[in-house]
């Protein structure tokens, strides 16, 4: 397993919910296709990455994408999973909240880190979710200087966050940024089994 997920499982400390939805598949890469498209069960998105990459399932909520071994991109993921969302009432606070918490867990790390940036994030997919949050943060990683992206974004018709963290190289962050926005911004939120679209 990759370590981008055990740090976003370290650094939130809240739990993880799995999905109902309809229709959950994925569609793998056939050759020469340059982007492959994936809607796991149990994650509520519809989503678009690198068709060279691999799609790995850590659990019923979370998908984890990296490039293939042995490639730069290998150290280089994207991990979405499913929170619980900590205000059921207000889900864009609720959100602002799981940043808060993981920038803490960041700072909590020592000297050896730096909170970049910490914004709201306007959604600019498709389905039942909201605007949300976001933070850049670095930090020494087992291998050198580690970037990590992180975005919470609400789900508009239960008490759940998608979370996506995306974690890079100090030195490699921006050249594979444009991939892990694509990822986010491609998305689209499927509707929770049983309720209307």
């Amino acid at each position: 397993m990759n370590p981008a997920f055990l740090l976003l499982a370290l650094a939130l400390g809240v739990p993880l919910v799995g999905i109902p939805t309809a229709d959950a598949k994925e569609a793998p890469a056939k050759p020469g296709r340059t982007l492959a498209e994936a809607q796991p069960p149990g994650l509520g998105v519809h989503f678009r990455y690198p068709a060279s990459w691999r799609l790995e399932k850590v659990d019923g909520h979370t998908v984890l994408l990296s490039g293939a071994p042995e490639t730069p991109e290998w150290l280089t993921t994207v991990t979405l999973t499913n929170q619980e969302n900590p205000d059921s009432k207000n889900p864009q606070a609720g959100a602002a909240t799981l940043v808060a918490q993981y920038v803490a867990a960041i700072r909590a790390r020592g000297t050896d880190q730096e909170i970049l940036r910490e914004a709201p994030f306007t959604f600019p997919g498709s389905g039942p979710a909201g605007n949300g949050q976001q933070a850049v943060a670095r930090f020494q990683g087992q291998n050198g200087p580690v970037r990590q992206w992180m975005v919470a974004i609400p789900r508009a018709d239960m008490a759940v966050a998608l979370v996506v963290l995306y974690t890079a190289p100090d030195d490699a962050f921006e050249k594979a940024l444009p991939t892990a926005q694509a990822v986010v911004d491609g998305m689209s939120f499927l509707p929770q089994k049983g309720k209307k679209k």
